[in-house]
């Protein structure tokens, strides 16, 4: 699970075309953070959900989350404007953290929550305790 940190800054600041066009540039960078076969989705607003694939360890995905931070730290420039920018990130393992669909989401909304709590711009992982 994966949100934009302060996206409603961006909105208010410059306005929400350059709020969209954000989203779609955002939505390109995530593509080509991730693997063949991966999926990215935009939930709505500012909120998008990557499903990982053939994931055999937690330091897969470490890498992989470690790849988005990365590419959303870059420097965003849009109408010749550069835009400071981050994303915070929330995982959950199948079938470690939830067996169903919905729990899982609900699991990895939580880890995204906690990532939040402590400091935006990074990931943490579900955590039952």
């Amino acid at each position: 699970y994966l949100d934009c940190d302060r996206f409603k800054e961006i909105n208010d600041t410059w306005g929400h075309d350059t709020g969209d066009l954000f989203l779609q540039m955002l939505a390109t960078r995530l593509e080509s953070s991730v693997r063949d076969g991966d999926i990215v989705a935009r939930l709505g607003g500012d909120e998008f959900v990557i499903v990982l694939t053939g994931i055999h360890s937690e330091r897969q995905v470490e890498k992989i989350a470690n790849r988005i931070l990365l590419a959303t730290q870059e420097p965003w420039v849009i109408e010749d404007r550069t835009i400071p920018f981050s994303t915070s990130i929330g995982i959950a393992l199948y079938p470690a953290s939830a067996s169903e669909a919905e729990q899982l989401l609900s699991n990895a909304d939580k880890a995204l929550y906690q990532a939040k709590k402590t400091g935006r711009n990074r990931f943490f992982f579900f955590d039952p305790i």
